[in-house]
C-alpha cells in the first residue's frame, strides 16, 4: 500500500485521506483467499491469511489487511480500509476505515465512518450518513459547531467501544474510546 501524508486536522479528514490513498493503488494484490461465489470488482488489496466468504460482493478500490475474515454475504463498498485481523461478518461497509481488531460479525451499515482499534459493533448496528434536505453535515468539534463540507458523513467510534444490538447513530456523532451503548439506543448526541 503507498504511504500518504496527509494533515488531519479533523475526524472526517480521515475519510478524504482515505480516498487519496486508494486512488493511488494501481492494481489488486491477493494473498489472502476469495472463496467460490466471491463478486469483485475494481481493485482489491487482500492481506495474507484473509478469506472472503461465499456470496460476498467486493467493489474496489478497497483495502483489507491481514488475517480478516469478511462475510458471508458482506458488501464492501468503495474507498474502504480495513486494517488487520477484522471480522466483517453479513455488514455493508461503504467509503469508512476499519482499525485493527474490531469485529462486526453481524448485519450493519457502516457508511462513511471511522472505527477505531478493538470495537465490537452489535448486530443490526446503523451509521446514518445522509442528511434528509441534502445539505453538509454540521457538527460538533471542540465545542463548536462547524460545517463538515460532506454531505455524507457517517460516525466516529473511538478505540474499545463496545455498542449494543440495534444501535442507531445520527450523522457527524463520536463515540468516545471505552464507551459502550445500550441494546436499541438511539444516538443522537456525541457520547463522552
Amino acid at each position: 500500500m503507498p504511504s500518504l501524508k496527509a494533515k488531519i486536522n479533523y475526524p472526517w479528514e480521515y475519510l478524504e485521506a482515505n480516498v487519496n490513498l486508494l486512488k493511488k493503488v494501481k492494481k489488486s494484490l491477493i494473498k489472502g483467499t476469495i472463496e467460490k461465489g466471491v463478486l469483485v470488482k475494481g481493485i482489491l488489496i487482500l492481506g495474507k491469511n484473509s478469506v472472503i466468504r461465499s456470496g460476498s460482493y467486493i467493489e474496489g478500490p478497497v483495502y483489507i489487511g491481514d488475517n480478516c475474515e469478511v462475510g458471508p454475504f458482506a458488501h464492501i463498498r468503495p474507498d474502504t480500509i480495513i486494517q488487520d485481523n477484522c471480522k466483517m461478518g453479513k455488514a455493508e461497509v461503504y467509503d469508512s476505515v476499519i482499525m485493527e481488531n474490531t469485529t462486526c460479525k453481524h448485519m450493519a451499515y457502516i457508511g462513511h465512518s471511522v472505527i477505531g482499534k478493538n470495537v465490537n459493533l452489535g448486530a443490526g448496528l446503523i451509521t446514518s450518513d445522509y442528511r434528509h434536505d441534502g445539505k453538509n453535515h454540521i457538527t460538533l468539534y471542540n465545542g463548536k459547531k462547524l460545517d463538515t463540507g460532506r454531505r455524507k458523513l457517517g460516525a466516529f467510534i473511538g478505540d474499545n467501544v463496545r455498542t449494543g444490538i440495534g444501535t442507531l447513530i445520527y450523522p457527524g456523532r463520536k463515540i468516545y474510546s471505552g464507551k459502550t451503548t445500550l441494546p436499541g439506543e438511539i444516538v443522537k448526541k456525541d457520547i463522552i
